[in-house]
């Protein structure tokens, strides 16, 4: 039957006590998430574990999710920090079939870019960057997806190109030219600069080229 727990119970019992409670709400939230109560008296074989479980963050994290104020869906997850809590929960939800399964690392790297993308404070950056992350970027990502999943250096490569593309608009800013106009010296700046970000950059410049972003014709290029 195991020790006595809290008040005179097993810790079969506690752990049972303290999941109906983290349940205990008469939203369609937490009926949801019946499946999910059940799962985890199963993947918890040891109740302490689960104890140590409802009464730390994921607990907190759970009875949220049954109050409805947090959304039980990948994008509602999303909108949390992403902590080592919050991606225990969502696998835990993968698990027992509440959520589908999703490249998790992919998907990550989404959410981080598109964060990156809305704390920069200039709008003009944010114009230029965001169809170079949508149509640029991104389909990079998603093409050099392994068969098994993995990104290996593909996200740092991607991180690489965005953090480039947003100094070099700095750069831009700070010497009050515009991307539409770029002075040849300016790109020959950078590259004296930063030689391992030559490549980096002029496939941004090539880009806004062909978007018509800069100047397709005659506009400065890394020589």
């Amino acid at each position: 039957m195991g020790r006595i727990h809290a008040r005179r119970t097993c810790p079969r019992c506690t752990a049972a006590n303290l999941l109906q409670s983290a349940l205990a709400s008469p939203s369609q939230a937490a009926r949801r998430l019946e499946p999910l109560a059940e799962f985890l008296q199963q993947y918890y074989d040891n109740p302490y574990s689960l104890i140590a479980f409802l009464k730390g963050r994921g607990g907190a994290l759970l009875r949220r999710l049954a109050a409805g104020e947090v959304a039980c869906s990948h994008h509602g997850l999303d909108q949390l920090r992403q902590t080592r809590s919050v991606s225990h929960l969502r696998t835990l939800l993968v698990l027992c079939g509440l959520l589908e399964d999703r490249n998790e690392q992919l998907a990550q790297a989404h959410l981080r870019l598109h964060q990156t993308l809305a704390e920069i404070p200039h709008e003009g950056d944010r114009i230029v960057l965001g169809p170079f992350l949508r149509w640029y970027l991104l389909p990079f990502l998603h093409n050099r997806t392994g068969a098994d999943g993995t990104l290996s250096g593909s996200v740092r490569y991607v991180f690489g190109q965005f953090t480039t593309a947003q100094g070099f608009l700095d750069l831009l800013r700070e010497q009050e030219a515009s991307l539409s106009d770029c002075p040849q010296h300016l790109v020959d700046r950078w590259c004296r600069d930063r030689p391992w970000q030559r490549g980096d950059l002029k496939r941004f410049l090539v880009w806004a080229g062909a978007r018509a972003v800069s100047r397709p014709a005659g506009s400065a290029s890394p020589r």
